[in-house]
C-alpha cells in the first residue's frame, strides 16, 4: 500500500479528474541529486525544484512481475547539448559511465489549481543505459530488488543433503 497524505487520499478518493505530472529523481553513484518534471513549469515538492526544461523524458508503463523477476520501467530522455549532468552534456556523460550506479525514482504529483497536493511513489530502481547516440538515451530502470541475488536450491542438492 502506497502512502500518502490525507488531503491527497481525500481528493483522490473524491475528484473525478486529477491534473497531475510525474517527478523524476535521479541520484547519481556520488551521491548527487537531479530533479525533473514532466510538465511546463518547474515543481516544487518537499522543498526540491524539479525542472521542467531541462530534460524531454518520456516513459514506459511499469513492467511489474508476480513471479521471481525484476519489475522494470524503459525511460526514453531526448537531450540536447545543453543538457548538462556533472557539467557534461547528458549523452556523453552516459557514454563515460556517469550514470553506472545511479538511481531513478519516479513520482505522481497531483495539484489542486497551482498548488501540489503531495505526490505518490511509483518505482524506484538501478539505472541501466541501453542506448545513448543521435539525441537520444534510453534507460532501462530496475527495481531496487534486483540487487537481491535469489538463488533457487539445486532439488538433488537438498535430497543429498537429507541423507
Amino acid at each position: 500500500m502506497k502512502k500518502v497524505t490525507t488531503d491527497l487520499e481525500t481528493y483522490l478518493n473524491t475528484e473525478k479528474s486529477f491534473t497531475s505530472c510525474d517527478l523524476y529523481e535521479l541520484t547519481l553513484s556520488n551521491g548527487n541529486k537531479y530533479y525533473y518534471a514532466d510538465t511546463d513549469q518547474d515543481i516544487i515538492y518537499n522543498g526540491r525544484t524539479y525542472q521542467h526544461n531541462a530534460l524531454l523524458i518520456k516513459r514506459s508503463q511499469i513492467d511489474l512481475q508476480s513471479d521471481v523477476s525484476v519489475d522494470t520501467l524503459t525511460v526514453t530522455i531526448c537531450a540536447d547539448p545543453k543538457d548538462k549532468i556533472e557539467n557534461k552534456p547528458l549523452l556523453r556523460a552516459a557514454h563515460e559511465g556517469v550514470l553506472d550506479g545511479a538511481v531513478l525514482a519516479l513520482r505522481r504529483c497531483f495539484f489542486r489549481g497551482a498548488s501540489v497536493l503531495g505526490a505518490i511513489g511509483l518505482f524506484a530502481g538501478n539505472v541501466e543505459v541501453k542506448h545513448a547516440g543521435g539525441v537520444d538515451l534510453q534507460l532501462s530502470v530496475k527495481s531496487k530488488d534486483a540487487r537481491a541475488e535469489y538463488e533457487i536450491p539445486d532439488p538433488d542438492v537438498l535430497s543429498a543433503e537429507s541423507v
